[in-house]
């Protein structure tokens, strides 16, 4: 599976609502898949534009993407929590036992996903591989037949 040229640009408000209406059946395709051949899309992609070389652009869709087709928790507790990249995230700098996980992909009722607005990154890569044999290691994908039916919402701007 390629996912080069499939995932939006979560940095660019201005990326239209069907780029994120997509990930749903593309993420139904991934589950999908043997791991090695999830984990192979990913290394891919990874190599690609995330690390060593950084396109913030292109990362910043796997990030969410990863977010779709994993079930996170919204509080994970912090010293449980393992962070790949340079994301704002709303979890880094509060005082609170609980980390975001699933962040930026919340649930909105049934069968409906909605994306946070991105807030900016700081450094120089996204290690999305190791972020991704981690979720796999510690958490469950989302059904696939769930991911079929599921509708995401774009950021609002």
């Amino acid at each position: 599976m390629n996912l080069a040229g499939r995932l939006p640009d979560w940095s660019d408000p201005g990326t239209p609502g069907p780029a994120y209406a997509a990930l749903a059946p593309l993420g139904a395709e991934f589950v999908g898949l043997d791991e090695l051949d999830r984990q192979t899309a990913v290394r891919s992609y990874s190599d690609e534009f995330c690390f060593p070389q950084f396109d913030l652009a292109r990362a910043s869709g796997l990030y969410v993407f990863l977010r779709v087709v994993f079930d996170l928790p919204t509080e994970q507790p912090r010293d449980d929590a393992l962070v790949f990249g340079g994301w704002l995230h709303p979890s880094v700098g509060v005082e609170t036992e609980r980390f975001d996980l699933a962040w930026p992909v919340h649930a909105r009722g049934e069968a409906v996903l909605a994306v946070e607005p991105f807030a900016g990154y700081f450094g120089k890569g996204y290690d999305a591989i190791g972020e991704y044999d981690w979720l796999a290691g510690a958490f469950a994908l989302r059904s696939r037949n769930d991911l079929a039916s599921t509708y995401i919402l774009a950021p609002e701007t």
